[in-house]
């Protein structure tokens, strides 16, 4: 609901992509979205619940893609795998921003990534001489086992 509403504040559906995509991450930071999203659910739901929980926000994902292709923000490009990317991106992002020491200047340092492939790059600065990396160590080791 959250993402819907950041969506459909933005007149361009770009805009709006860029806005849930932001929505998405800010609510993950909230203690008590992220112990039920990113720490017990996971660990409580089995793989094919947690895929059918997650489903619904892709989707939600995929239908704003659309909207920003039919109205001419991004090229037309192949829905199902723009989705999976930037849907498994956010979805990365937040697990990192949950982990991290300084987790706002991590969202900060995070919204630069979000959907904005209209504008112009930024140089890449090498990352060892990105004084921004040190927000972004995790406070604990996360496990992927």
């Amino acid at each position: 609901m959250v993402v819907r509403r950041a969506f459909q504040a933005e007149q361009d559906p770009w805009d709006g992509m860029a806005a849930g995509c932001r929505a998405l991450l800010e609510a993950s930071l909230e203690p008590a979205v992220r112990k039920l999203t990113l720490v017990e659910a996971p660990g409580a739901l089995d793989w094919s619940t947690m895929r059918n929980i997650q489903a619904g926000c892709k989707e939600q994902m995929r239908r704003g893609l659309v909207i920003a292709i039919e109205a001419g923000c991004i090229p037309d490009r192949p829905l199902e795998p723009l989705t999976s990317l930037l849907y498994g991106g956010i979805c990365e992002i937040a697990l990192d921003l949950a982990d991290a020491i300084d987790q706002h200047a991590a969202l900060e340092d995070s919204s630069v990534l979000l959907p904005d492939d209209r504008r112009p790059r930024r140089p890449r600065r090498p990352p060892h001489g990105n004084p921004a990396a040190r927000r972004h160590q995790r406070s604990v080791p996360r496990g992927r086992g």
